[in-house]
């Protein structure tokens, strides 16, 4: 069982201590934490892309390691597409191109009925079943 999933900036922020990451170490000991797949993606993109040594990325493989990883299904890849709808519909901004991966670790924290804890709240706010819990 699961108790939160972490998205890209809540993950970092626990990972490097930025932005009050030793605070969000706190209230998060002893909750079951995951990763939805995009973000694992994100994370080594983001790595690559900065030219980050061998060291650095064994740290981040242990990072996330330390969580777990949900990986997509047909029943997520279903979620994704109905919320993707109703975002679009509603002019939600997870309804747009450019936040496709934020969409699918939307879709991810939906169909597994798990909190998304976020440092951003406006951006996932307001879509249909997702519950959001701020980073702080």
């Amino acid at each position: 069982m699961t108790d939160v999933i972490l998205d890209t900036d809540a993950f970092s922020r626990l990972a490097d201590g930025r932005g009050g990451g030793a605070a969000l170490a706190g209230r998060l000991a002893g909750l079951r934490t995951v990763l939805a797949f995009p973000t694992v993606a994100e994370l080594h993109y983001g790595a690559r892309l900065a030219t980050w040594g061998d060291t650095r990325l064994r740290r981040l493989e242990q990072d996330i390691a330390r969580h777990g990883v949900l990986r997509p299904t047909d029943a997520v890849l279903r979620r994704w597409g109905a919320l993707r709808a109703d975002a679009v519909r509603l002019g939600h901004p997870l309804g747009q191109e450019d936040h496709v991966n934020d969409l699918w670790i939307a879709a991810c924290a939906v169909h597994h009925g798990v909190p998304l804890l976020t440092g951003n709240v406006r951006h996932f706010a307001g879509l249909p079943g997702l519950t959001v819990v701020p980073a702080g």
